[in-house]
């Protein structure tokens, strides 16, 4: 079942949690899902257009710090070191690659299957995990509520 077609059978006053991999995307009524939706959908797409982005420039950077073999004194240690250099671009190319297929590919949140459902027992409410990659940065209403309003927990007093 779609999650959108799932949290229709919620009753409006219920408390739900919706994740993906770890911690929770979502914090609240099925009514407030409903409306942040598409927000939260646009907020991940930015997450990881930027985390795609990132290997633009770390790969860019690695480019021109690559190793030239006039700045080592023989062949055996300019091969050490290119190696180890080039099996280091390979890997950040297949994290570019990883990340540009998972941007491409992102599913809105409304519009995934439902793998399970938990009763929360804290506070008489629903967990909704669903298919995909995303970690969610939530593991409490107020964190959520508070990262609604602007407030970054490593910035809060306590």
């Amino acid at each position: 079942m779609l999650l959108k077609e799932y949290v229709k059978t919620l009753k409006p006053e219920e408390n739900i949690s919706i994740g993906v991999c770890s911690g929770f995307l979502f914090i609240g009524k099925p009514y407030e899902f409903m409306l942040d939706s598409k927000s939260l959908n646009n907020e991940w797409k930015d997450k990881l257009k930027r985390s795609a982005k990132r290997y633009d420039y770390i790969i860019s950077s690695m480019k021109k710090d690559a190793p030239v073999r006039e700045n080592y004194e023989d062949d055996a240690s300019f091969n050490k070191v290119i190696t180890s250099w080039m099996e280091s671009f390979s890997a950040q190319e297949e994290s570019q690659r990883i990340a540009n297929e998972i941007y491409d590919n992102f599913t809105p949140f409304e519009e995934r299957e439902i793998k399970e459902v938990y009763r929360n027992l804290d506070d008489n409410g629903t967990i909704i995990l669903l298919n995909g990659t995303e970690g969610g940065g939530f593991w409490f209403v107020e964190e959520y509520k508070d990262h609604k309003q602007g407030i970054f927990h490593s910035e809060k007093e306590y």
